[in-house]
């Protein structure tokens, strides 16, 4: 809901009759209205651990088939033997450190390792912040109500 800084001067002014109001910025506010609600905490358990398991099932998909499309498993090969000089058909020792690198490179780029209190925003956190930015300035700018 969109409220004028006017309506907003108005019941201050009312409350305190000797007061001076000056206004800087932008000339409405936009006020979300969250309805407190008494849920199920197992049921938002069962909620968070299922969108958990489709996304950790989606981002492993993904991974799988970036891999099938740049034949990941001939490089894997080759690369093997350029430093040992040995062909073999199961690289474990190449995949398993592969695959180590993209957990710790992944929790790195999205900062989860820092000094207490000194905490950066993840990217994560940063994309969220403007995604809801702009919701909120879409609002703003596209809703008529008051």
């Amino acid at each position: 809901m969109k409220i004028s800084v006017l309506e907003v001067i108005k019941k201050i002014e009312f409350e305190y009759k000797d007061l001076t109001i000056s206004t800087f910025g932008v000339d409405e506010v936009l006020v979300d209205i969250n309805n407190v609600r008494d849920s199920n905490k197992f049921l938002q358990l069962i909620k968070v651990f299922l969108i958990s398991l489709i996304l950790f099932i989606g981002a492993g998909l993904a991974i799988i088939n970036f891999h099938a499309d740049v034949n990941m498993e001939k490089s894997h090969k080759i690369i093997y033997y350029l430093i040992t000089g040995k062909k073999t058909d199961n690289p474990l020792t190449l995949q398993i450190a592969y695959s180590l690198g993209i957990g710790i490179g992944m929790t790195i780029f999205l900062n989860q390792f820092g000094k207490k209190g000194e905490k950066e925003p993840s990217p994560l956190e940063i994309e969220m912040y403007k995604f809801k930015k702009d919701i909120d300035d879409y609002k703003m700018n596209n809703k008529n109500e008051s």
